[in-house]
């Protein structure tokens, strides 16, 4: 039998799965998040791979039988939406980072040269206050544009994965 990670939440109202519950000062919410963001840091939280299953408890008045394939089809648009705007949020942010190299290209090149004079000026390898410093100032050059072009796409990446298992999530709901 295949595992399957299950998610329970309670809710008042099904818009509650997208949006939060406005402060009356009498009964504060159950949670501060839509219940859509709960799910995807609990599936974010976790390294399993396998099918997820939506365990939702909402006031009996407002189940019927259609609330549940209603609810599954909105889920599923919005894990789109949302995949969506992370591929365009990741293209943009990798832009940035070949866009920072510009900048950071010319930087680093200054930077390799103080290195390289004050060796040849020194006509040693010990490291010298400017010699440090030029290597350092390589460093500095480089080093943002390659972090954003190199590892700025995880996030995205590894939420969309989230997005894909939840998307296709089995959604049950039970009346309290």
């Amino acid at each position: 039998m295949d595992e399957t990670e299950v998610i329970s939440l309670r809710l008042g109202r099904v818009e509650e799965m997208f949006e939060t519950q406005g402060w009356d000062g009498a009964s504060p919410p159950v949670r501060f998040e839509p219940g859509i963001d709960v799910c995807i840091s609990e599936l974010r939280s976790r390294r399993s791979r396998t099918p997820v299953r939506l365990e939702l408890s909402l006031p009996s008045q407002r189940v019927d039988p259609a609330t549940s394939t209603h609810l599954h089809q909105s889920i599923g648009r919005y894990c789109e939406d949302r995949m969506a705007r992370n591929d365009r949020e990741r293209r943009g942010t990798r832009r940035d980072g070949y866009a920072a190299l510009k900048v950071g290209i010319p930087i680093a090149l200054v930077g390799l040269a103080i290195a390289v004079a004050t060796t040849v000026a020194n006509n040693n390898d010990d490291f010298t206050l400017p010699n440090l410093a030029g290597w350092v100032l390589a460093w500095v050059g480089l080093w943002y544009p390659l972090d954003t072009i190199l590892f700025s796409s995880v996030r995205p990446k590894r939420e969309n994965a989230v997005l894909a298992r939840l998307r296709a999530a089995e959604v049950a709901i039970t009346p309290y």
